[in-house]
């Protein structure tokens, strides 16, 4: 494979992502909807069961808002935690087994995430790099695995997404006044965007 092939297979990944989940969110917000709809798609289909967990886990989360807003929000955060991980297991992981060697490589060092949305400097707070992250803080997890950094591997890259991305993000959401206005921006960037010819 060369340069072209993987750069195709992680655009299709991207896709795929979201053919995978998009319905099932849809499924659950749609009038006539909710979970009684996601239970019924999901309860018999094994592959699906961290789906089926996952809007469980938010619909209690949706419930308990009025009474118990901190409850309520590590359900949601819980459950959002299992969408995300059935996406890492059923759709990402086969897909970059596909990748070249090399690729894997170049992934491995340059993967990562910034939550602070200004793309001109970096805030420590906010950002995170997959590689330096298994290093300083995924070292056992090498040590275990006895291997070098490797986003292609499942643990370690769960292990970046659970303990270090999502620490990041529920603090960004926790803290960021201007959050549901950059949110809102961007679903109107997003609405204007989907109508041009």
């Amino acid at each position: 494979m060369g340069l072209m092939d993987d750069l195709d297979v992680v655009r299709y990944t991207n896709n795929k992502v979201y053919d995978d989940i998009a319905w099932v969110h849809f499924a659950y917000t749609t009038p006539g909807g909710g979970i009684a709809l996601i239970k019924n798609l999901l309860q018999d289909d094994a592959e699906n069961s961290l789906l089926l967990e996952g809007f469980m886990n938010i619909e209690r989360g949706r419930l308990l808002l009025e009474f118990d807003k901190q409850q309520a929000e590590q359900y949601i955060w819980y459950g959002n935690t299992l969408l995300l991980k059935h996406e890492q297991v059923f759709t990402v992981q086969p897909m970059f087994k596909k990748l070249d060697f090399s690729f894997r490589k170049f992934l491995a060092l340059s993967t990562a995430m910034d939550f602070d949305g200004r793309h001109l400097k970096m805030d420590r707070k906010t950002y995170t790099s997959f590689y330096m992250y298994m290093w300083l803080r995924g070292i056992k997890l090498l040590f275990k695995t006895r291997s070098l950094p490797s986003l292609i591997n499942f643990e370690h890259r769960w292990a970046w997404i659970n303990k270090r991305i999502l620490e990041i993000w529920k603090k960004v959401d926790a803290t960021d006044e201007s959050l549901k206005k950059k949110i809102a921006l961007f679903m109107e960037f997003e609405t204007s965007s989907d109508s041009r010819p």
